[in-house]
């Protein structure tokens, strides 16, 4: 429930709405908790109540939301526009119910999508944006492939791999995020999915969750999208909308997209990791029924690398295998 310190804080500070009732809504992976706030002139506006570590970078002046948010307005990319702070929450735009992942069957939807990862690719590094400040380096992506093995591998199936296997992780886990550091030079969302994507009067689409941007590949948006677990779709839909997003970035800039399966079995094991985590750690509900979905998108025959041959190739058979208990 709101507090009633942060009921009269948000009445002082906007003491020009009417608002009739502050209803709670379900939240995301994160620890904020949201409410919709209804006034009594139909205006519904969206509170998203900060935790203790996001107040103080808030009363700091250095809460990435606000920055990345700035940036994204400047740049005409849609996504929610602050009302007004208070001292640990901020008070934003509603951008509805509707998800993409609600109206996955409209295409130009998708179309819409490539577009805005062509915005994002076109952004230009500016150092007084906290997202350019950060990049995802050979160091960030071994640290997600450690995260997968202690939420999904040690907590989630409880896989006893055996003194060699770890090892043959660790090796392949340095080789792979090595080569993948080097396309590390776009704006990315990092968490470019069906339900960070607001879907407006029908046709129009507003982006949510962007606080973790980051310097990464320029397909790893296209990649989080097409390969998106949350979306019920089949192999044969993900490949012809990944490859036409492909061609539709590539009419605006040169992307190498050789590196794609090495860029997808990265992002997937760190997202099964995240789906472990929502699920046994932060108690969010049950995750884990995503993990098939997401190993359904790890065919051997596409990501198989014999640079990482132990992680394309011998673990994806293992997490088929064991995972098979948690449909």
């Amino acid at each position: 429930m709101l507090s009633q310190q942060t009921n009269e804080n948000l009445r002082t500070t906007l003491p020009r709405l009417a608002i009739d009732s502050i209803v709670p809504l379900a939240g995301d992976g994160s620890e904020r908790r949201y409410y919709r706030i209804h006034c009594r002139d139909n205006l519904t506006l969206i509170l998203m109540v900060l935790p203790p570590v996001d107040r103080a970078r808030l009363a700091a002046g250095n809460y990435d939301w606000l920055d990345i948010a700035d940036l994204l307005t400047k740049q005409t990319i849609p996504c929610p526009q602050v009302v007004a702070e208070l001292d640990h929450a901020l008070v934003i735009e509603d951008c509805g119910n509707v998800m993409l992942n609600d109206c996955y069957q409209q295409r130009q939807l998708f179309e819409r999508c490539f577009a805005i990862i062509g915005e994002f690719i076109d952004l230009n590094p500016d150092d007084h944006h906290v997202c350019w400040q950060r990049r995802f380096t050979s160091e960030a992506y071994r640290t997600e492939l450690e995260f997968f093995q202690t939420m999904f591998i040690d907590k989630a199936i409880n896989l006893q791999l055996t003194v060699t296997a770890r090892q043959k992780f660790v090796e392949d886990s340095v080789k792979l995020s090595d080569y993948l550091e080097q396309f590390s030079s776009f704006f990315v969302h990092k968490d470019f999915h069906s339900r960070n994507l607001m879907v407006i009067d029908g046709s129009q689409l507003k982006v949510i969750d962007f606080q973790d941007a980051c310097l990464g590949s320029p397909l790893y948006d296209l990649i989080s999208l097409c390969f998106d677990s949350y979306l019920p779709l089949s192999s044969q839909d993900r490949r012809e909308l990944f490859i036409a997003g492909c061609q539709q970035l590539s009419q605006q800039t040169t992307i190498d997209t050789e590196h794609w399966p090495a860029l997808l079995l990265q992002r997937q094991l760190k997202a099964i990791g995240s789906f472990a985590k929502l699920t046994i750690v932060s108690k969010k509900g049950n995750y884990l029924k995503y993990v098939q979905p997401a190993l359904a998108t790890l065919t051997i025959p596409e990501i198989a690398n014999s640079d990482w041959p132990f992680l394309s190739q011998e673990l994806i058979g293992m997490l088929q295998e064991h995972s098979k208990r948690l449909s």
